[in-house]
């Protein structure tokens, strides 16, 4: 089933399984990857040389995007998210980039700018008027949750258009369970399932 899941941690566990499977040269690939990804990290963390996350935030001119706009550009640099998106491939990689880029240059200032004239806080939870908030704060208290919730709806499509195929899987599971079971005499006694 390499290459036939239509979700990426199914894309990127199957890349692995087949790496792992055929042994030799492509398993040290995935040992070597493995060490190589272990000691980014591990610098990152253990001596802070560079940002797991890198924003425009550092510059001055970013600075005053995030504040006045609320534009902010965030790369996350880490070895994990570098490593799937290389393992699930262009095409998800540009369905998830794509959902960030709505998010951030999107979602975000367009809810900064509807928030901007209330006078009181907004939503669950919420401390701060929306208008005081910055990017990141948006993000987390309103725009992640678009995401959750386009990720549940994509999760319940996909059971949708899959219930077929676990309905009969479930079907097929009762029949072995309960049907009688009648001994074909002329299979192989090694064909033959044990119970």
């Amino acid at each position: 089933m390499h290459g036939k899941f239509p979700f990426p941690e199914a894309t990127a566990t199957t890349e692995i399984l087949v790496a792992g499977e055929k042994g030799g040269k492509q398993a040290l690939v995935l040992v070597v990857s493995g060490a190589i990804g272990g000691l980014y990290d591990f610098i990152i963390a253990t001596f802070g040389w560079w940002s797991e996350v890198f924003t425009t935030r550092v510059f001055g001119f970013g600075e005053m995007l995030a504040d006045k706009f609320k534009l902010v550009f965030r790369l996350n640099l880490g070895s994990a998210v570098m490593g799937l998106g290389y393992i699930v491939g262009l095409k998800y990689s540009a369905i998830i980039a794509a959902g960030s880029f709505l998010s951030w240059y999107l979602l975000i200032p367009v809810i900064s700018f509807i928030g901007s004239g209330l006078t009181e806080t907004f939503g669950t939870g919420a401390t701060k008027l929306i208008s005081a908030m910055s990017a990141e704060e948006i993000f987390r208290q309103y725009v992640r949750h678009v995401g959750i919730g386009g990720i549940a709806m994509a999760g319940i499509i996909g059971i949708i258009r899959s219930s077929r195929i676990i309905r009969d899987a479930i079907s097929l599971g009762f029949k072995e369970i309960f049907e009688k079971k009648h001994v074909n005499n002329t299979q192989l006694r090694t064909q033959r399932d044990l119970r």
